[in-house]
């Protein structure tokens, strides 16, 4: 059952992000996960290749530049209810 709902996780991320990443506007896509401590930053490169940074520590940081926002996992986890195995 766990890897069931792991694979339905998964699929419904590379689903969302194969169709977000169509629209021409679209720079940046940033997936945060509620279960745990972990984000993904995909970056849209000058050749249209798509970059991942994946961020899972508190203290790490998010750097959004075309907006001039830096946050760190800690600021955005902030009054979420992660357990102990949430955390990295």
């Amino acid at each position: 059952m766990q890897a069931s709902l792991a694979r339905i996780k998964l699929f419904d991320r590379w689903l969302k992000f194969q169709l977000y990443r169509g629209w021409e506007t679209l720079r940046v896509f940033v997936l945060i996960t509620q279960e745990r401590c972990y984000l993904e930053h995909y970056q849209q490169q000058a050749d249209d290749r798509w970059l991942l940074s994946e961020i899972s520590e508190v203290n790490g940081h998010l750097q959004l530049e075309s907006i001039n926002l830096a946050l760190s996992l800690e600021q955005i986890y902030f009054k979420v209810a992660l357990d102990e195995t949430g955390l990295s």
